[in-house]
């Protein structure tokens, strides 16, 4: 696995996942994917990808993104990884519980690409507050 990884995109739905890795790739980003979070933590733990920034799909089959933040944020050597949470079905509560579980930022589906572009480049640039009206911040 490449050290080089910009952004880990975790999503199951083949869809979202190459629009995602589609809008990274055009503004320069490299990607890699995991369809499920325990694809992911092995990307992480055996395989020892550490990324930039982890594009965190929340509603994910059998681990959900809240367990898969959960096991980032307990490993020391993970724990200083940065969360973008994605959600589609996005209900009162959940950027603040999104949030308080370990994820640096918040945004909703469907995306704006142009925003979502402006908050992966803060997020890698080691933004801790992004200024959107649809996004969510904590410093982590």
């Amino acid at each position: 696995m490449a050290d080089d990884v910009d952004v880990l995109v975790v999503e199951d739905s083949d869809e979202a996942r190459r629009l995602l890795v589609m809008i990274l790739s055009a503004a320069g980003r490299s990607v890699a994917t995991a369809t499920t979070g325990l694809e992911a933590i092995g990307l992480l733990r055996e395989e020892g990808l550490r990324p930039g920034l982890i594009v965190l799909d929340m509603q994910l089959p059998k681990m959900s993104g809240l367990d898969v933040v959960q096991e980032i944020r307990r490993a020391p050597e993970l724990r200083d990884l940065r969360v973008l949470a994605l959600t589609a079905h996005a209900m009162p509560g959940d950027p603040e519980r999104f949030i308080a579980a370990g994820c640096n930022a918040y945004l909703s589906k469907p995306i704006d690409t142009r925003a979502f572009v402006r908050h992966v480049s803060a997020l890698l640039a080691g933004a801790t507050e992004i200024e959107d009206d649809t996004s969510h911040t904590s410093e982590t």
